[in-house]
């Protein structure tokens, strides 16, 4: 579901940055869905998809889908009138302008995605909690119908542990292929 809502995210942002059409009309439908709390499309996700993986991974969609195209359209928005300009002069292809704003605006897709993914499980626990009978969100949710605070507690533990490696797989894949986002934050320091 996250990788799904990023690509689509992230798609849907450079479209809304770069196109005027797209700007007017996609923009106040993301602005307007966005503010939908995750908990408001779990009972449609339900009756789309019914219970099980798909309302699941639907949900984490959504949820991680509007943080990346606020981001992207944040970092594509803020490049500087002269990179744009450069390109032009340059006589670049439109995709290789795609390709220069999407790097410009790579700072911000990455936060974009980082914080999609902490905010994707917890998608993960609301979606199981209520429209699952398996995962960590159906032990929590069990754990607390028996009011055992020691199955709530591994629950949680386990989240963390599993989100705090999915952070770290995350920071380590975006220092290995983006080297040259962290060496300029260092040299700003």
């Amino acid at each position: 579901g996250w990788v799904i809502g990023s690509a689509l995210g992230i798609a849907i942002g450079l479209l809304i940055g770069r196109v005027a059409m797209a700007r007017l009309l996609l923009r106040p439908v993301v602005d307007f869905l966005r503010f939908i709390s995750p908990l408001a499309w779990v009972p449609l996700a339900i009756l789309w998809f019914g219970i099980g993986y798909w309302s699941k991974a639907g949900i984490i969609v959504l949820i991680s889908l509007f943080t990346v195209v606020v981001n992207t359209v944040q970092g594509i928005t803020a490049m500087d009138a002269d990179i744009a300009k450069a390109g032009r002069s340059l006589r670049l292809t439109v995709l290789q302008r795609m390709q220069v704003g999407l790097m410009t605006a790579m700072p911000d897709i990455l936060v974009g995605l980082r914080y999609a993914l902490g905010a994707a499980w917890g998608g993960v626990v609301l979606s199981e909690l209520v429209a699952g009978d398996v995962g960590l969100g159906a032990l929590e949710g069990y754990g607390g119908q028996a009011f055992d605070v020691a199955q709530i507690m591994v629950g949680m533990g386990l989240l963390a542990g599993m989100g705090y490696a999915a952070n770290w797989g995350f920071v380590r894949a975006q220092r290995r292929l983006f080297p040259w986002i962290v060496a300029n934050r260092g040299a700003a320091r």
